[in-house]
C-alpha cells in the first residue's frame, strides 16, 4: 500500500496566518492572466503572515497529443518553465507545499520529465514537493496554555470528477476526507471553480467522549481569462476573483481542559 508522506512545517507566527492556494495559472496558454498572477505574487510577497500552496497546472504545456492547442501557445514548454521560475522566485520562502497538475503530468507521461520537480528544485522546496497528494501539518501560534496549534491540510490537484456543475466539483472535493479523515482543511483545484464549504462532525476522544469538529473545504480558482478550450467546449465562465484563506486559531479553557478551534474565512484579494 502506498503511504502518504506528510510535510511538517513550524511557522513563527501568532494565531493568525493566511494561505493562498495558487493553481491553474496555465503559463504559456494565450489566456493566462499574467497581470493578475503578478498582482497575487506581489501580495503574497508583501504580506508577512501569508503563505502559498502551489496546487498544480502552473504550466499549460500544450503538446500535439493534448487537448490544448499547441499552435496558439504564447510560450513553448521551456520558455513557460523559465517564466514560472522567474515569477515564483520572490515568494520561494513562503511555499508550504507543491504538487503538479494534469498539464505538467502530460510531459511526464510523454517523456518521463517531471517539470514540477525541476521547478521545486530551482525554488529550493523539493522537500515540500509531492507528486500526488499533499498532507501538510503547520504548527504555529499558542493556546491558553502556551502550546502550539497544529493545522492539518490535505489536498491534491484532482484531475478527475470535476464535471460541469458546482455540485459535482464539491462532491469530488468532499470525497477527499475519505482518504484522510481528520484534516482541518481539504483543498483541490483543476475545475477552475472557487468553491468553499464546511461541515461539522463528531469525534471520539481516547476516553470515549464525543467532541465536535469543523472541517473546511476549498477549491481554488484559476488565474486564466475565459476563452480557448473552455469556450470551444461550452464550459461556463468561472469566477476567477483572487482569494485566499484567513485562518485564526482560538482556544478556551474549560476546567482542566483546553478546547482549540480554527476560524477559517475566504477573503477576496
Amino acid at each position: 500500500m502506498e503511504e502518504i508522506k506528510p510535510i511538517k512545517i513550524n511557522l513563527e507566527e501568532d494565531n493568525n496566518i493566511q494561505i493562498y492556494v495558487l493553481s491553474d495559472m496555465h503559463i504559456g496558454d494565450a489566456n493566462a492572466d499574467l497581470p493578475t498572477l503578478k498582482k497575487i505574487i506581489e501580495h503574497i510577497k508583501n504580506t508577512s503572515n501569508m503563505y502559498v500552496i502551489l496546487l498544480g497546472d502552473i504550466l499549460n504545456t500544450a503538446l500535439k497529443t493534448s487537448k490544448s492547442d499547441i499552435y496558439s501557445e504564447t510560450l513553448n514548454v521551456m520558455e513557460a518553465q523559465k517564466l514560472a521560475l522567474e515569477l515564483l522566485l520572490p515568494i520561494k520562502d513562503k511555499i508550504l507545499a507543491m504538487t503538479p497538475g494534469n498539464h505538467e503530468n502530460r510531459v511526464w507521461k510523454e517523456v518521463g520529465v517531471d517539470l514540477s520537480l525541476w521547478l521545486a528544485e530551482k525554488l529550493s522546496v523539493q522537500d515540500r514537493y509531492r507528486n500526488n497528494n499533499i498532507a501538510l501539518t503547520i504548527q504555529f501560534g499558542s493556546d491558553v496554555n502556551g502550546n502550539p496549534f497544529r493545522l492539518n491540510i490535505f489536498g491534491q490537484h484532482g484531475a478527475y470528477g470535476g464535471g460541469r456543475r458546482l455540485g459535482a466539483a464539491m462532491n469530488a472535493l468532499e470525497d477527499l476526507d475519505g482518504i484522510v479523515g481528520n484534516a482541518d482543511i481539504y483543498i483541490r483545484a483543476h475545475t477552475h471553480q472557487p468553491i468553499q464549504g464546511s461541515r461539522n462532525i463528531f469525534l471520539f476522544d481516547d476516553k470515549g467522549n464525543m467532541h465536535r469538529r469543523t472541517k473546511y473545504y476549498f477549491n481554488s480558482p484559476s488565474v486564466l481569462n475565459y476563452g480557448g478550450y473552455a469556450a470551444e467546449k461550452g464550459y461556463k465562465p468561472t469566477d476567477d476573483t483572487p482569494c485566499y484563506l484567513n485562518i485564526r486559531a482560538v482556544s478556551t479553557r474549560k476546567g482542566s481542559k483546553v478546547e482549540k478551534a480554527f476560524k477559517i474565512d475566504k477573503v477576496m484579494l
